[in-house]
Order: structure tokens, then C-alpha cells, then sequence
């Protein structure tokens, strides 16, 4: 695999910081996020600068089949 989706659970203080570690990671993107709360998609995408969706189920997150890696 070339490049790698990453799913990230949860959208608390820490996650600002997982987003921008893995913008600095060649060959990875974080495309999904899965949050207690219902989030507009646009909203966090331009939050975080970076396309993004969201799910408040992680069933969700682990079943797309857009996303590689959960962290």
C-alpha cells in the first residue's frame, strides 16, 4: 500500500495534534474521525485543513473501506 487513510477516534484536544502529525507523514492523510457528537463534514474540513468525515459510530469508522489505519 502506497498511501494510507487513517481514521481518527475522537475529537478532543488531542486530535488537533494526531491531524497535524500525520499532514507531516508522507504517503498519509487523515480522511475520517469518529466523534461522540454529529459534526458537519465541511465545518471540520476546514477546521483542520483537510478533507474529512465523520461518524459517531465505530462501526462506521471501521468499515469504510476508504480508511486503512484507526488511531
Amino acid at each position: 500500500m502506497n498511501h494510507l487513510n487513517v481514521g481518527i477516534v475522537g475529537l478532543g484536544w488531542v486530535a488537533g495534534a494526531h491531524i497535524d502529525a500525520f499532514k507531516a507523514v508522507t504517503g498519509a492523510d487523515v480522511t475520517a474521525v469518529r466523534s461522540r457528537r454529529t459534526h458537519d463534514d465541511a465545518e471540520l474540513s476546514a477546521q483542520f485543513g483537510t478533507p474529512l468525515k465523520s461518524c459517531v459510530d465505530y462501526g462506521d469508522l471501521l468499515a469504510d473501506p476508504d480508511v486503512h489505519e484507526v488511531d
